[in-house]
């Protein structure tokens, strides 16, 4: 079972004022279990092209039972999610989120993962994921989600 909770945290400076994605999850299962859970925040339509790239930050609550966390993006087309297409980033970390982000626990990580694979597929769901198998709330932050283009331009 798990408890979830989806908010948008306001973070203010006094030049800009700046938004990014808070991700709760509670794991309540005790033992050895398949845990996950995925929340769907966006539904924008991209066709990627050769060359393109994922790029996001996600800062993980170094109180989280273990450090994983990802976006995850579904396709038109039905076939495999991101997330079953062997695809990682510049760290080779799996772009899965069962990935291990040690990376990004207390602090902001970017990730880059190489979309070369997915050319010509085109985007109709953005989901955040938690892929933690031990118990406990699980919180992580995600901010800058976008696909670059080979020719510098972001959707």
């Amino acid at each position: 079972m798990s408890a979830l909770v989806l908010a948008l945290a306001l973070l203010t400076t006094p030049q800009q004022p700046d938004t990014c994605l808070g991700f709760v999850a509670t794991n309540l299962a005790k033992g050895n279990g398949n845990w996950f859970t995925y929340y769907r925040f966006g539904s924008q339509q991209v066709t990627i092209r050769q060359g393109d790239t994922l790029v996001y930050s996600v800062l993980i609550d170094p109180k989280s039972p273990v450090a994983k966390a990802a976006i995850d993006v579904e396709f038109t087309d039905g076939g495999n999610e991101m997330r079953d297409e062997g695809l990682v980033d510049q760290n080779g970390v799996r772009a899965h989120g069962d990935g291990l982000l040690s990376e990004a626990v207390g602090k902001w990580h970017t990730r880059r993962i190489n979309l070369d694979k997915e050319s010509g597929r085109t985007t109709n769901a953005w989901v955040v994921n938690f892929e933690g198998d031990k118990d406990g709330q699980y919180a992580a932050f995600f901010d800058d989600v976008f696909i670059e283009h080979k020719d510098g331009t972001k959707e």
